[in-house]
């Protein structure tokens, strides 16, 4: 300080040691900083991030690895539920989230087979479908959706060998899962599915085949006459993997 000058802080000093008062901590400078606020109508809106410290101070909440697993867990759990993309892995849950299946087919003897709920709703077309009314008769319960790739493979196998079997007795009914309608409609229209499909957008029909869960998109059920599940496929089939399952139980009595 110089005599007879104003004293004055020595600005470079201070932040010099400041500095070195960091280094020695660990410190290091504060990366981006984002801010999200409430604004009306109550909506969500953040401001771009940047290296400028806000005037609101520093905002630096330190997320621990574990409440960080359990935001993903969850986030995952969410889009799960929308999508569909889980299953209960003993195949005896009542699930209604899915994963694609690998074509597997399970027969049940006639002593051991389970029937299904009452199952009855509005059809793509809007006309009433009831499984009970099909009852004395070979059923194939087909689940799809027209988001699924390996459903619109499989397509042309079902018809075929409802086409070919219709005249023994057999009826086949569709279950549109979690879908949109018009989606559904334009599906079967381009590729020329005649049989009628339940449209089941909340899954709810899905849920009274619990007792042998379809458990993927697309899974296939051959129901005997008394309308026990014969047969189950999961995941995509072909017209040589179904038409002997549904020969099978044509040939019971």
């Amino acid at each position: 300080m110089r005599a007879g000058q104003p004293d004055e802080p020595d600005v470079h000093r201070q932040q010099a040691g400041r500095g070195r008062l960091l280094r020695a901590r660990g410190g290091h400078r504060e990366g981006p900083r984002c801010r999200g606020r409430l604004t009306p109508p109550l909506s969500l809106s953040t401001t771009p991030c940047s290296n400028t410290p806000t005037e609101e101070g520093p905002l630096s909440p330190r997320v621990s690895p574990a409440r960080a697993a359990a935001a993903a867990a969850a986030l995952c759990g969410l889009l799960a539920g929308c999508a569909g993309t889980s299953a209960s892995g003993d195949g005896q849950g009542s699930d209604t989230r899915f994963v694609s299946g690998d074509g597997n087919v399970t027969e049940y003897k006639a002593a051991g087979r389970k029937g299904v709920q009452d199952v009855g709703g509005d059809a793509l077309d809007g006309k009433p479908v009831k499984l009970a009314d099909l009852k004395g008769k070979v059923v194939v319960v087909n689940f799809w959706a027209s988001w699924c790739a390996p459903c619109r493979g499989e397509a042309p196998s079902l018809e075929q060998v409802y086409t070919e079997n219709k005249a023994k007795g057999v009826e086949f009914l569709g279950v549109n899962f979690k879908d949109s309608k018009a989606n559904a409609q334009a599906f079967e229209r381009k590729l020329k599915v005649t049989y009628p499909s339940l449209f089941d957008a909340d899954g709810q029909v899905t849920l009274a085949f619990r007792a042998v869960p379809p458990n993927a998109i697309p899974s296939t059920l051959v129901l005997d006459r008394q309308g026990r599940v014969a047969a189950r496929i999961i995941g995509s089939t072909t017209y040589s993997k179904l038409n002997p399952l549904v020969a099978k139980a044509v040939a019971e009595k």
